[in-house]
């Protein structure tokens, strides 16, 4: 009984050290919002970033002004990705995580462009594009008008 005993603790500590290994560290908190090409010290890279399509860079999260963002960098040590699917987020043009496609359009902002595998996103007048996903590959199938935002981005 002993040997089995063991035997399940060592099995529930397999099962449960990759998931406490993966949770991310608090983020970052900086002083200065984060810009692309800006030279960027990564205290701890947290994580390997899918910027675009077949693209994966290093990247960690950070707080500024209160919200979280994730920022990727290339080898050189710039910024090359900067976004956020933080609630409290707010872009210039005033859409939030909750916008719909929908509002986005009728405000002149163009129909979202299909980036296969990785996401619909559309370019915003403040250099951030909101970001859509639809069906299990992101872009399988066709956004809706009530589409929401995922996330927003700005990239090189």
């Amino acid at each position: 009984m002993k040997s089995f005993s063991f035997q399940l603790v060592l099995v529930a500590l397999a099962l449960a050290l990759p998931c406490a290994s993966a949770r991310e560290a608090s983020p970052t908190v900086v002083a200065i919002e984060p810009q692309l090409g800006a030279a960027f010290a990564m205290p701890h890279p947290s994580h390997l970033e899918m910027i675009a399509s077949a693209q994966m860079s290093p990247a960690t999260q950070i707080r500024y002004a209160g919200v979280i963002y994730t920022v990727a960098v290339s080898r050189a040590g710039r910024i090359v990705y900067v976004a956020t699917s933080d609630p409290a987020f707010k872009t210039p043009e005033g859409f939030t995580i909750t916008s719909q496609l929908s509002q986005l359009l009728s405000t002149g902002i163009s129909q979202p462009l299909r980036e296969p595998g990785w996401a619909y996103h559309t370019s915003l007048p403040s250099g951030w594009h909101a970001a859509f996903t639809s069906g299990q590959s992101y872009t399988g199938s066709p956004l809706r008008p009530d589409s929401r935002v995922q996330w927003f981005f700005k990239r090189q």
